[in-house]
């Protein structure tokens, strides 16, 4: 499996918007990392706990 990215060039986090994306990103992977279970467990226990705050 090959990853094809439609950007090219350097990402510069430069924005506000893609600061606020990198941040909710990693909230979600650090929640996610502490989750159990397969993956689709993980990924409904990570956004449940998110939007319920």
């Amino acid at each position: 499996m090959t990853t094809q990215w439609r950007a090219t060039g350097s990402f510069i986090a430069s924005s506000a918007l893609f600061t606020g994306i990198l941040d909710e990103t990693q909230i979600f992977l650090l929640t996610y990392a502490e989750q159990e279970g397969d993956l689709s467990a993980r990924v409904e226990s990570t956004k449940q706990l998110l939007m319920e705050g």
